[in-house]
């Protein structure tokens, strides 16, 4: 499994600088665990924790881990990698991993998808987020082109095949669409920036709408998606 560590992208000053997510990410991961009547969370490659904190302030039990040993000092969570995760078996309702799967190999990511099926409970979920080989970007300039800027970048998924490889270790109801939270900020979509400062309520729906709940999300920079696991 590759070592971030040895990555000079993800330093120590890289963590403590990088310390918010879109709004609209934190709040879909928000609903969509209300959806499923889930309490507890584990997130992989939590880096500094600020996603860890934004759901401990929702009422979440909130744990995390990070092959890091900046990350894992600056948030105070677990240093591990995703293959051997440090937890026991149906232990957490829910998993996260935000831009962690593509710094895997196709084997290693394997290993970890079996992992996360291993920790979390039965009628569990997992929700994960990574860059899109199938997005529109892609599709016009090339994906090995688009995606280079990151050398840790080494296995690339589009909706279709990360939704193959879950339903190969079992987890069901795979789904890339998700209920958008309403009055959302923009900042985080690769949209014009006249739209993305709007203060215009129905235009921050309507975009979010079609970016998190149509079909048009599929074809976006990086995609959501998530499965379930049902024994």
């Amino acid at each position: 499994m590759q070592n971030l560590e040895h990555n000079a992208y993800y330093t120590a000053d890289y963590y403590e600088k990088r310390q918010s997510l879109p709004e609209s990410l934190v709040e879909t991961i928000d609903l969509f665990l209300k959806e499923h009547n889930l309490s507890s969370v584990l997130e992989i490659g939590c880096g500094s924790a600020f996603l860890l904190r934004a759901l401990k302030a929702k009422g979440y039990a909130a744990y995390g881990c990070d092959i890091s040993f900046h990350a894992a000092k600056i948030s105070n969570q677990i240093n591990s990698n995703a293959c051997n995760l440090p937890f026991k078996d149906e232990s957490l309702d829910s998993l996260i991993a935000i831009s962690l799967i593509e710094h895997l190999s196709l084997e290693d990511a394997r290993r970890f998808l079996k992992e996360a099926r291993r920790v979390i409970k039965n009628k569990g979920i997992i929700f994960l987020v990574t860059p899109n080989k199938a997005s529109l970007k892609s599709i016009l300039f090339g994906y090995k082109r688009m995606h280079t800027a990151d050398p840790s970048h080494i296995y690339l998924y589009s909706p279709n095949s990360l939704s193959t490889e879950l339903k190969k270790v079992k987890f069901t109801n795979v789904r890339c669409l998700f209920p958008f939270p309403k009055n959302c900020s923009l900042i985080g979509w690769s949209i014009p920036k006249i739209i993305q400062k709007t203060d215009i309520v129905c235009i921050k729906n309507m975009v979010n709408w079609i970016l998190i709940s149509s079909i048009l999300g599929l074809i976006r920079d990086s995609f959501w998606i998530s499965g379930e696991k049902y024994e």
